[in-house]
């Protein structure tokens, strides 16, 4: 029906209510594939659509800004919209949001644990590691800003 859509149905259903003014919520969850559905149809132009306020694309990235910047649960939030991009790649990728998410994740970690040299400073010990469920690229690329390598 949508086979290419990025976001898939429920992304392109809250593009569509935007068209026509409706509101939307848009959460951690959705924002990556909304913000490439938006992409996709070449939603950066408000008067296409609601005609007020933020064409959608901005909109989505306001929301990742505000939650990627947000202090308090920052790297839970960035692991939500992290996850949310795996069955979006390449779009995802393409727009910055995996590079993004992975860099504040690697920064706050390392932030979180500066007294504690161990995190950022030493290679991670792959058969203890729990995080390898991930994505093994996506897992490397978070490595790899975290501790430098």
């Amino acid at each position: 029906m949508l086979d290419g859509v990025p976001g898939g149905v429920a992304a392109f259903e809250v593009a569509a209510r935007f068209c026509y003014g409706q509101q939307i919520d848009i959460g951690e969850g959705d924002v990556a594939g909304i913000r490439c559905v938006a992409e996709y149809l070449e939603m950066s132009d408000a008067a296409i659509c609601s005609g007020v306020g933020p064409n959608l694309i901005e909109k989505c990235e306001s929301i990742l800004e505000e939650g990627l910047a947000a202090p308090q649960g920052r790297i839970r939030r960035c692991v939500r919209i992290l996850r949310s991009c795996e069955k979006l790649l390449p779009d995802a990728e393409d727009l910055g949001i995996v590079s993004r998410c992975i860099e504040l994740i690697a920064s706050e970690a390392c932030r979180l644990y500066d007294q504690s040299p161990l995190l950022c400073d030493q290679e991670p010990d792959h058969e203890e590691d729990n995080t390898m469920s991930k994505p093994a690229l996506t897992q490397a690329r978070l490595n790899d800003a975290t501790y430098g390598t």
